[in-house]
């Protein structure tokens, strides 16, 4: 009941008139140092961007918007931003690398300004799939087995054979480059010449993480006085629940091809408690910010591994959060409240 207590009155209570929006938007966004088309997956389409502005809005927020990170930042340098007191509701995402989320809340944190999510660390670490898996492990905290490609295995460390395991991009979001064909045993007779093949098409360094056969769930945390974890959200792909080797690929995940449930449906208490509690070490391992989402894959012996960490998940749409909030009744307007108040709280000693 204490997480459920902070989210309604956190959903209730506006301690604070302005926010500025940076949201990266298809059609409005300019494009820095990539392809468009690479970026599309990540950014808001339009009518999510107005599902967002309508809903601060709705709960009374005078909101100044920005497309892009540079004019945002141009802006302030030059004393155009009218607002005396507001937070940053950062959804920024353009630009490529570890470090692309981190622009931002750096340069907030540099002058004082507030905002939501992580800071520029936090978004770096938990964008570095090699990294946080290698911190899981060595703190007991169900990582997934790792290795690292770029062109060469790192310290000519190389995945073990008859290893089922997937190939993905070591820092990317929202699936992209992962596919059908991203999931191989070591033992095969391509496997080498597919993780070069992979390497060569997407140009970046190649994480091999072990396969974890069996159920996903994802995560949602907020951070208030304490990090408190939301009920696992389970992910059900062609109608399946028991993925076995179906997974979220770049397509399945840009199109929201998939269905959420409540994972108590399948498991227990005692694992889902314990699902939770591991969520929370591990988000206080990483000093994750306000906000997240944390990913696992579950075996049906309820054994489960976590495999990726986001610091500003998707809220709107047929999305995790959406279907967490939906669990207590709540709706887009008060995720958006929760965010910025959850913001105002636990990183500027607001009080609800």
């Amino acid at each position: 009941m204490e997480l459920e207590n902070w989210l309604k009155k956190a959903a209730n209570i506006k301690v604070i008139e302005n926010v500025i929006l940076i949201a990266n938007v298809n059609g409005r966004t300019l494009h820095y140092n990539r392809d468009p088309k690479d970026l599309y997956p990540e950014f808001f389409h339009e009518y999510e961007y107005e599902y967002i502005l309508c809903g601060l809005r709705k709960k009374g927020y005078k909101v100044l918007c920005y497309f892009d990170e540079n004019k945002f930042i141009s802006d302030y340098l030059n004393n155009k931003i009218v607002f005396s007191d507001y937070i940053v509701f950062n959804l920024a995402r353009n630009g490529y690398g570890i470090s692309k989320k981190a622009l931002i809340p750096t340069f907030c944190d540099l002058n004082n300004i507030k905002y939501t999510g992580s800071d520029g660390y936090g978004v770096s670490i938990a964008r570095n799939k090699f990294h946080t898996e290698k911190l899981l492990l060595q703190n007991n905290l169900n990582g997934i087995e790792s290795w690292l490609y770029n062109g060469v295995w790192n310290e000519k460390n190389r995945p073990y054979d008859n290893l089922e395991v997937i190939i993905k991009p070591q820092f990317e979001s929202a699936s992209k480059g992962v596919t059908s064909k991203s999931i191989m045993n070591t033992s095969d007779k391509d496997f080498k010449n597919k993780v070069e093949e992979i390497f060569s098409n997407l140009q970046c360094t190649l994480v091999i993480e072990k396969f974890i056969r069996g159920f996903e769930a994802k995560i949602p945390l907020f951070r208030f006085d304490k990090v408190y974890a939301m009920p696992p959200v389970g992910v059900s792909i062609n109608g399946k629940k028991r993925l076995e080797s179906e997974i979220l690929t770049d397509e399945i995940a840009f199109s929201y091809n998939h269905v959420e449930y409540d994972l108590a449906e399948i498991f227990d208490e005692n694992i889902i408690d314990d699902i939770k509690q591991k969520s929370i070490e591990i988000y206080e391992l990483l000093n994750l910010g306000n906000y997240g989402r944390i990913d696992c894959r579950i075996e049906p012996s309820g054994t489960f591994y976590f495999y990726d960490f986001s610091t500003s998940p998707y809220f709107v749409s047929d999305s995790e959060l959406n279907f967490a909030f939906k669990l207590y009744k709540m709706d887009i307007e008060d995720i958006l409240m929760v965010i910025i108040n959850s913001a105002l709280v636990s990183k500027y000693n607001y009080s609800l």
